[in-house]
């Protein structure tokens, strides 16, 4: 996948899929916001756009009757007329591009209503770290709590200085094989810094998204200041 491709999900899907791993079932593309229409989706899915980050572009739904929808978290309700207003405002500011697209909800088989993203840190193939969030509710400014654990699955402690850990949160079931999936992926890219987003579902794992985006705005604990990923602070390993 060409490098300036990396930020797009329908492109990291396809990618995905050429390899082999599991992704989420598109229901329905649309070019613009103006050009969404609910009325045959399902009573459970999730509206994205190609572009955009920290979940500015994802709206996770369920109907809850004629023309009226409300996020799974229950924070939050809209019209068919009021998704395509979000979608234009957020395109309108330049945090979100199209073109836009449904997808099916993921079944995770505990945890809240939203599944715990598996964030996988990945320097030319070797998994650097790996970030567990579970979400509590949507969006940027949501309630969050996060674990950080090796590629082996041992704690790291407090990663981000400015933000509380919970080891409470459980690993996922196929967390080797996650590590496998973000391992090849990364490889396969050929970039030196990939994250690769994963969730754990009742049908094994599937891929989130693939970003080059880090966490370098928040202060890095002294402990793993030298392992940090992105930083080039490891020697490329050999391509086995």
């Amino acid at each position: 996948m060409p490098y300036n491709q990396i930020e797009y999900k329908l492109h990291n899907y396809r990618f995905g899929q050429s390899h082999g791993v599991s992704v989420p079932r598109v229901l329905e593309v649309w070019p613009t916001p103006s050009a969404i229409d609910l009325a045959e989706m399902p009573d459970l899915f999730v509206l994205k756009s190609d572009q955009g980050s920290s979940g500015r572009g994802v709206l996770p739904l369920r109907r809850i009757g004629f023309d009226s929808y409300e996020l799974v978290d229950g924070q939050g309700s809209f019209t068919m007329a009021s998704v395509v207003e979000h979608f234009e405002a957020r395109e309108g500011t330049g945090k979100i591009a199209g073109p836009y697209f449904a997808e099916e909800f993921l079944d995770q088989a505990h945890s809240g209503p939203l599944p715990d993203d598996v964030k996988i840190y990945v320097c030319h193939g070797e998994v650097m770290m790996t970030l567990l969030r579970h979400v509590d509710t949507h969006g940027l400014q949501g309630e969050h709590r996060r674990r950080y654990v090796s590629a082996e699955g041992t704690d790291l402690g407090a990663v981000m200085l400015a933000m509380d850990v919970d080891d409470t949160i459980e690993m996922p079931v196929d967390y080797a094989e996650m590590v496998q999936i973000a391992s090849h992926l990364s490889r396969a890219l050929g970039v030196p810094f990939a994250r690769v987003d994963l969730y754990q579902t009742t049908v094994g794992p599937v891929l989130g998204e693939i970003t080059r985006a880090r966490e370098t705005h928040r202060p890095i604990g002294p402990s793993t200041t030298n392992t940090w990923v992105g930083f080039g602070t490891r020697p490329r390993p050999a391509l086995s």
